[in-house]
């Protein structure tokens, strides 16, 4: 199972993962890297590494491979697809954790 897609929310505390047909939420919690050390970092790769993290629900879409965070806390996730020769590719929604 392959990543296609990731992305991180501005204060660096949540992580979302997309695999072709999976989406996985992570928390990092609490955090304050002010002192610009790597210890970010290596705390992303840690909860990576150690946890599976939680399956958003997810209807597999065809050739689905991005995935970001809405802007806002309430506005989602959101995944699009591959455009395989179209002019229309769908945007979709899913609800956030």
């Amino acid at each position: 199972n392959r990543v296609t897609g990731v992305d991180i929310t501005p204060d660096g505390k949540e992580i979302v993962v997309k695999y072709y047909d999976a989406i996985y939420y992570f928390c990092l919690g609490e955090r304050s890297y002010g002192d610009g050390s790597d210890d970010a970092w290596e705390e992303i790769v840690d909860v990576l590494s150690d946890s599976k993290g939680i399956e958003v629900p997810y209807d597999e879409e065809p050739q689905g491979e991005a995935v970001c965070f809405a802007h806002n806390f309430d506005g989602g996730i959101y995944t699009l697809s591959e455009s395989r020769g179209s002019y229309y590719v769908p945007l979709y929604h899913h609800e956030r954790l």
